[in-house]
């Protein structure tokens, strides 16, 4: 009995010493703690990145949609990167940064179709942020194990704002006059319209004949009788057209109330009674003068 425990007691102290060898194994200063370095201070922001906005400008734009396009430029100094980039349209934002910018092309580049632009002015804003970044490591006192760990800066901003408007509907037109009527062949139409918006251009287009420029107090004349038809286009500032609806229209000779005409006939035969009157009493003063003689 006695001698099974001085074995087992020997196989406890032999685990003891590998277990102890192990260590030493592993860290050959068993009583040495690893330290890490100082943290280093937070780094100064860099200069703000630079954009560079093409595309849209300030004007008016015909369509609904609009091509964005830019370059963002960062500095080429060491342990700097490009942290935020965005662009919103009026209040639809848009974050263009999945990760940061570090090892990407300088400038980045940036092309984007923006669609669904409501009629009226808006507002394009783009920003890019900078900042300066410094890696450093903690180590585990025990077996040195490191961790690396990054002090990063403020963010350096630079935003650009760009104003521009969009006109993509048609002007609307009203048509005045002519007028769903007749008219008498005599009669001058005047042309009239109303235009909701400011336009280059107005024309008219009668009996698809072709489109004429319509001026100021313009007036239709001399219309042959019968059916006619008439539309106006008018284009505006950044060239859409518009028209107004066709209006359908008549020139009609007007028959003479019966009345007048009753009245006409009688005049003409009191016109033709007095002919033959003075003609008869014309040859009865002859003959007296013929008899005289």
């Amino acid at each position: 009995m006695a001698h099974s425990k001085k074995i087992l007691a020997a196989l406890v102290l032999a685990f003891m010493g590998l277990a102890m060898l192990s260590l030493v194994a592993a860290n050959p200063y068993p009583f040495h703690f690893y330290s890490s370095p100082p943290v280093p201070s937070k780094p100064v922001a860099p200069p703000a990145p630079k954009i560079d906005l093409f595309s849209p400008t300030n004007a008016t734009y015909s369509k609904d949609n609009v091509t964005v396009e830019f370059t963002v430029t960062k500095t080429l100094d060491d342990n700097q990167e490009l942290a935020e980039i965005y662009y919103s349209v009026d209040t639809q934002k848009c974050d263009l940064k999945t990760a940061s910018f570090v090892s990407f092309p300088n400038p980045l580049n940036y092309t984007m179709n923006v669609k669904g632009l409501t009629d009226g002015n808006h507002t394009l804003k783009i920003s890019a942020a900078t900042r300066s970044y410094v890696n450093y490591a903690v180590v585990e006192p025990t077996f040195g194990a490191q961790e690396q760990r990054t002090i990063y800066s403020d963010l350096s901003w630079n935003t650009v704002e760009l104003a521009f408007r969009v006109d993509a509907v048609p002007p609307n037109i009203t048509l005045q006059s002519p007028q769903n009527l007749t008219y008498q062949p005599t009669e001058s139409i005047p042309l009239k319209c109303i235009v909701n918006e400011p336009i280059t251009q107005l024309t008219f287009n009668l009996d698809n004949q072709g489109n004429v420029t319509l001026e100021q107090d313009s007036v239709l004349v001399n219309l042959p009788t019968g059916t006619h038809s008439i539309t106006i286009y008018a284009t505006d500032n950044v060239g859409n057209i518009g028209a107004s609806s066709t209006i359908y229209f008549s020139v009609t000779a007007q028959e003479k109330p019966l009345f007048e005409l009753q009245v006409l006939a009688l005049a003409a035969a009191v016109s033709f009674a007095s002919l033959v009157l003075i003609s008869l009493m014309f040859r009865k003063r002859r003959r007296k003068t013929s008899n005289a003689d």
